[in-house]
């Protein structure tokens, strides 16, 4: 479910989808500079439940992470591949 402000496709492609999924966990790492246990987390944060309010839509356990993916997905549209470390 997109945020009222943000304008994101419903679909993308599977290199978009891997991007996007590849900056949400480069943003989360980088907040909280853990390292196993913060994937622990980050997936624990994510865990997809049915959307209370649409049934044709999810929700993650955490509110705060559906942003963090919205976030995500605009930065991989937006930038594609990250620079080379």
């Amino acid at each position: 479910m997109a945020t009222p402000d943000r304008q994101l496709p419903d679909s993308l492609s599977l290199k978009d989808a891997y991007l996007a999924a590849y900056y949400l966990i480069e943003r989360y790492s980088e907040r909280f500079h853990h390292s196993d246990e913060g994937v622990v987390l980050l997936v624990a944060y994510m865990h997809p439940l049915p959307n209370r309010y649409n049934d044709t839509e999810i929700a993650s356990a955490d509110p705060q992470y559906w942003e963090e993916w919205e976030i995500a997905v605009e930065k991989a549209l937006r930038e594609g591949l990250p620079p080379s470390r």
